[in-house]
């Protein structure tokens, strides 16, 4: 199922998307966007991040956009709540 669609919780109808699923789309057109403007520059890492770091802050964004809802959250990232909880764990309480 598409993630948006599971985001939604209602089959993804327009005209019931609450002002968390509106989060939600621009969490995911953030994510896009940074993304798409990685650039790698052999010459120097700046402005580049790890891939660790930029799932950490999607985790983080996604949680807070689910009012830290884990299970909601674990849906819309596409793994299980317990891997979210290791991750959680891992990434420490930043997240």
């Amino acid at each position: 199922m598409d993630p948006m669609t599971v985001a939604r919780g209602h089959g993804g109808d327009p005209s019931r998307h609450s002002s968390s699923d509106a989060g939600l789309v621009r969490a995911q057109d953030e994510f896009t966007t940074i993304f798409d403007n990685l650039v790698v520059d052999d010459s120097s890492n700046v402005g580049l991040i790890t891939v660790d770091e930029l799932e950490r802050r999607y985790i983080e964004r996604v949680l807070a956009l689910t009012a830290g809802n884990k299970s909601r959250a674990a849906q819309i990232l596409g793994f299980d709540r317990r891997t979210l909880y290791r991750k959680i764990e891992r990434y420490g309480r930043s997240v």
